[in-house]
Protein backbone atom coordinates (compact mmCIF):
# COMPACT_ATOMS: atom_id res chain seq x y z
CA UNK A 1 0.00 0.00 0.00
CA UNK A 2 3.13 2.39 0.56
CA UNK A 3 4.08 2.02 -2.63
CA UNK A 4 0.94 2.69 -4.26
CA UNK A 5 0.29 5.48 -2.44
CA UNK A 6 3.72 7.16 -3.32
CA UNK A 7 3.89 6.15 -7.07
CA UNK A 8 0.13 7.42 -7.53
CA UNK A 9 -0.03 10.09 -4.82
CA UNK A 10 -4.21 10.29 -4.00
CA UNK A 11 -5.61 11.45 -0.73
CA UNK A 12 -7.56 7.88 -0.51
CA UNK A 13 -4.77 6.30 -0.85
CA UNK A 14 -3.05 8.38 1.93
CA UNK A 15 -6.28 7.92 4.24
CA UNK A 16 -6.29 4.06 3.53
CA UNK A 17 -2.43 3.92 4.85
CA UNK A 18 -3.29 5.92 7.79
CA UNK A 19 -5.91 3.73 8.96
CA UNK A 20 -4.11 0.66 8.32
CA UNK A 21 -0.71 2.13 10.52
CA UNK A 22 -3.25 3.20 13.16
CA UNK A 23 -5.09 -0.42 13.22
CA UNK A 24 -1.27 -1.61 13.53
CA UNK A 25 -0.36 0.32 16.16
CA UNK A 26 -3.61 -0.24 18.27
CA UNK A 27 -3.52 -4.17 17.87
CA UNK A 28 -0.09 -4.02 18.74
CA UNK A 29 -0.78 -2.29 22.18
CA UNK A 30 -3.78 -4.77 23.20
CA UNK A 31 -1.64 -7.63 22.43
CA UNK A 32 1.73 -6.29 24.42
CA UNK A 33 -1.07 -4.89 27.28
CA UNK A 34 0.09 -6.40 30.68
CA UNK A 35 -2.61 -8.65 32.05
CA UNK A 36 -5.60 -6.93 34.21
CA UNK A 37 -5.28 -9.12 37.80
CA UNK A 38 -7.99 -9.75 39.55
CA UNK A 39 -8.29 -7.55 42.71
CA UNK A 40 -9.84 -10.08 44.92
CA UNK A 41 -7.67 -13.28 45.22
CA UNK A 42 -8.59 -16.08 47.82
CA UNK A 43 -6.87 -19.61 48.85
CA UNK A 44 -9.27 -20.88 51.51
CA UNK A 45 -9.01 -24.19 51.58
CA UNK A 46 -6.03 -26.41 53.33
CA UNK A 47 -3.77 -26.40 50.99
CA UNK A 48 -5.45 -24.38 48.23
CA UNK A 49 -3.46 -22.64 45.57
CA UNK A 50 -5.25 -19.15 43.92
CA UNK A 51 -3.38 -17.42 41.53
CA UNK A 52 -4.29 -13.84 40.69
CA UNK A 53 -2.59 -13.73 37.37
CA UNK A 54 -1.14 -17.08 34.73
CA UNK A 55 1.15 -19.63 36.01
CA UNK A 56 4.35 -20.81 33.66
CA UNK A 57 5.11 -23.55 35.51
CA UNK A 58 3.71 -26.95 37.95
CA UNK A 59 1.06 -26.09 40.49
CA UNK A 60 0.56 -28.92 42.24
CA UNK A 61 -1.30 -29.50 45.78
CA UNK A 62 -1.68 -32.66 47.78
CA UNK A 63 -3.73 -32.47 51.01
CA UNK A 64 -4.60 -35.27 53.54
CA UNK A 65 -7.36 -34.41 56.13
CA UNK A 66 -11.05 -33.51 56.04
CA UNK A 67 -13.17 -31.63 54.24
CA UNK A 68 -15.31 -30.33 56.86
CA UNK A 69 -14.36 -27.24 56.81
CA UNK A 70 -16.97 -24.57 55.63
CA UNK A 71 -15.91 -22.42 52.25
CA UNK A 72 -16.41 -18.44 52.20
CA UNK A 73 -19.34 -17.77 49.95
CA UNK A 74 -17.61 -18.49 46.74
CA UNK A 75 -20.33 -16.03 44.55
CA UNK A 76 -18.37 -13.01 45.27
CA UNK A 77 -16.06 -11.81 42.92
CA UNK A 78 -12.49 -12.67 42.14
CA UNK A 79 -10.00 -15.40 42.12
CA UNK A 80 -11.15 -17.97 44.74
CA UNK A 81 -9.73 -21.43 45.91
CA UNK A 82 -12.15 -22.40 48.70
CA UNK A 83 -12.32 -26.25 48.62
CA UNK A 84 -9.50 -28.15 50.37
CA UNK A 85 -6.17 -28.89 47.58
CA UNK A 86 -8.18 -26.50 45.24
CA UNK A 87 -6.78 -24.18 42.46
CA UNK A 88 -7.91 -21.32 41.02
CA UNK A 89 -5.87 -19.06 38.44
CA UNK A 90 -6.96 -16.14 37.01
CA UNK A 91 -5.10 -16.22 33.47
CA UNK A 92 -3.46 -18.99 31.28
CA UNK A 93 -2.12 -21.77 32.89
CA UNK A 94 1.15 -22.59 31.23
CA UNK A 95 2.49 -25.85 32.92
CA UNK A 96 0.93 -29.24 34.50
CA UNK A 97 -1.90 -28.45 37.02
CA UNK A 98 -2.91 -31.29 39.71
CA UNK A 99 -4.60 -31.46 42.97
CA UNK A 100 -4.71 -34.56 45.22
CA UNK A 101 -7.01 -35.22 48.33
CA UNK A 102 -6.88 -37.98 50.25
CA UNK A 103 -9.59 -37.94 53.15
CA UNK A 104 -9.76 -40.46 55.92
CA UNK A 105 -11.36 -43.60 55.73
Amino acid sequence: MTNIATDRPGLAWWVSLGALVILGISTQVWLTKPEERGADVTAAGAGSVAVGGSTHGQVKTRVRGSATQNPPDSTAGGIRATGPGSIAIGGDAMGDVSSDFDAPR
